[in-house]
Order: C-alpha cells, then structure tokens, then sequence
C-alpha cells in the first residue's frame, strides 16, 4: 500500500512537472526562410507566424498580439515609392496616421524608413517603424508595430539585425 502511494505521488510529480514545463514554452529564437523571395529572418519562438500562399507577406505576431512585424516583398517600386504606398495603406486602415519620420535610412542597410503612429478605439495608441531594403527591382519591408508603451519591450531590433537577404 505505502509502495503504491509512492508511485501515485511521483507520477503526480513527473505530470505536474511536464506541465509546468510546457506551459513555460521554449525560449529564445527560431529561423524562417523563404527561398522563393531570397531571405531569411530570426523571430521568438513564441511568435506565431503566417505566410501569404504567394511568399510575398509574412507576418510575425506576439503571443499578447500587442506586438508584430510584417515583412513585404514587393516588386517593380523603389524603396521611396513602396514606402508611400505602405504609408497610403495604413492610412486607408486607420484613418488619423501621424507621420514622425520619412525619409533615407540612417543606417548602411537599410535604404528608406518610416515612423508613424495610430490610435485604434479599443487599443489604445500604436506605434510603427518600417525599414525598406531595395535589392534590384524588388523592395523588402520589414514594419514592426506594437502599443506604444510597450514598443521598447520588444525584440524588434534583434528581429531587424537578424535580416539575411540569399541570392535567388
């Protein structure tokens, strides 16, 4: 009887351990490619990630969903001009879009950026950076958006450095 009550118990404890283990979830980060587009990019593995069919748009979004990237791929525009229209875009969606920055990119990779800012009714006010990366004629996008109290506690420029661009 007490060998069986010890068995139940450390079962108990190994399942409550497993539990506890996977409810933590896996830390740090994991790589996505995409061949058809030429590059690839490290998010948390906590992130959920979508791929459009076409490889074109491929979203990364926290598990709050307060937080996100979204990397574009599009074809036959300039940095500038993919910028205007991504500005345009999210203007369409939320209406009152405060631009802060527009123009060249500081940074040697990077070519054209964007900062901006939106309040959403329930969500409060949030905030976008997108950097554009012209290879060609093809632009690539990446646009890191969260809450704006919470922008800062993201990994977003671990995400951005982590931009490799493969030949195709």
């Amino acid at each position: 009887m007490r060998y069986c009550r010890f068995l139940t118990s450390l079962v108990f404890i190994v399942l409550l351990s497993v539990v506890t283990l996977s409810a933590c979830g896996k830390q740090g980060f994991t790589d996505y490619h995409n061949e058809q587009w030429g590059y690839s990019i490290k998010y948390p593995y906590s992130w959920k990630l979508e791929v459009s069919t076409d490889g074109k748009v491929c979203v990364g979004t926290a598990p709050s969903k307060k937080g996100s990237f979204r990397i574009d791929v599009v074809e036959k525009l300039s940095a500038h001009d993919a910028a205007q229209r991504w500005l345009m875009s999210i203007g369409t969606a939320y209406k009152e879009v405060v631009m802060l920055e527009n123009k060249p990119a500081t940074d040697k990779f990077w070519d054209w950026y964007l900062a901006y800012e939106y309040d959403t009714e329930f969500y409060g006010t949030f905030h976008g950076e997108a950097f554009f990366k012209q290879v060609g004629d093809r632009v690539y996008k990446i646009d890191t958006l969260a809450e704006k109290t919470l922008y800062e506690k993201y990994p977003f420029p671990t995400i951005l450095s982590s931009l490799k661009l493969t030949k195709k």
